[in-house]
C-alpha cells in the first residue's frame, strides 16, 4: 500500500469513529443515556411550578427538534458514504461537514432560546439558583475553547 492510500485510510477511520461518536451521543457530549442529568438536579431545587415549566418547555423543544435529530443522522450517513467511497471526494467531504455544523448552529440557537424565554419567566432568586448550577458544571472538567479550565 502507498502512504498516501494508507494516509486516506487512517483518515476516513478516525473520520468514521468520530461521526460514529457524535451519532451515539444525544448533544449533551453524554450519550442519549445521560439526558439533562445535572440540569435536572438544578431544577430540582426550583419551586415545582417553575420545574413543570421547565420539563414542559424541554419537552416541546425535544418534540420540535425530532425531525432535526433524523436529518442529522442522515447527513452523518451521507458523509460516512462519502469517507467510504471508493475515491475520496475531500469538496464533497467539506461541503457534508458544514451542513452538519450548521444543522448543529441551528439547534445550539435555539436551545439558547429556548433556555432564555424559561429564565425571563424566573424571579431573580431563582435564576441564580440556575447560574450556581451552572457554574457548579463547569468546574466538573468543561474547558473553554482555549482548554483554560471554566470558572
Amino acid at each position: 500500500m502507498t502512504m498516501k492510500k494508507k494516509l486516506i485510510t487512517g483518515t476516513a477511520i478516525v473520520t468514521m469513529l468520530i461521526g460514529g461518536a457524535a451519532l451515539a451521543c444525544d448533544g449533551s457530549g453524554k450519550g442519549g443515556h445521560h439526558r439533562g442529568g445535572h440540569m435536572k438536579e438544578v431544577i430540582s431545587q426550583l419551586p415545582e411550578a417553575k420545574q413543570e415549566l421547565f420539563r414542559e418547555q424541554m419537552e416541546s423543544q425535544r418534540e420540535a427538534f425530532k425531525g432535526k435529530r433524523d436529518q442529522m443522522k442522515t447527513l452523518h450517513g451521507e458523509l460516512k458514504a462519502i469517507v467510504t467511497a471508493e475515491t475520496f471526494d475531500k469538496s464533497a467531504f467539506l461541503a457534508k461537514h458544514k451542513e452538519i455544523d450548521a444543522l448543529k448552529s441551528q439547534s445550539k440557537a435555539a436551545r439558547h432560546a429556548s433556555f432564555a424565554d424559561l429564565l425571563a419567566q424566573l424571579t431573580p432568586e431563582e435564576r441564580k439558583i440556575v447560574a450556581d448550577g451552572m457554574k457548579k458544571r463547569g468546574k466538573r472538567g468543561k474547558h473553554d475553547k482555549h482548554g483554560d479550565a471554566a470558572e
